[in-house]
């Protein structure tokens, strides 16, 4: 699956061949820290533990999950080519 999303991040994404699925992760940390969005909300949203107990007591609700998407910035993605990309996809498959 990895493979397969690499190609497509290659020929969809970036011409860049150091991008690979896992940098979207990489990426994802760095656009919440610019949005202000908590670590521990963060961290929900990739599956990661939380490093503190503190941290580890309540639920990471849906809800505020959201609130927080919402106010991440996706302004550098080009939904252009992301949207052509599935177009031409969809009408081959």
């Amino acid at each position: 699956m990895s493979q397969r999303l690499n190609r497509y991040l290659d020929r969809v994404v970036t011409d860049d061949p150091r991008y690979v699925f896992h940098s979207t992760r990489h990426e994802f940390t760095d656009r919440a820290d610019l949005s202000l969005m908590p670590t521990r909300v963060a961290n929900s949203i990739k599956g990661h533990a939380n490093l503190t107990e503190g941290d580890k007591y309540g639920l990471v609700s849906i809800q505020l999950q959201y609130r927080h998407l919402k106010n991440l910035d996706l302004g550098f993605i080009d939904w252009p080519r992301l949207i052509q990309a599935a177009r031409i996809s969809a009408s081959q498959g």
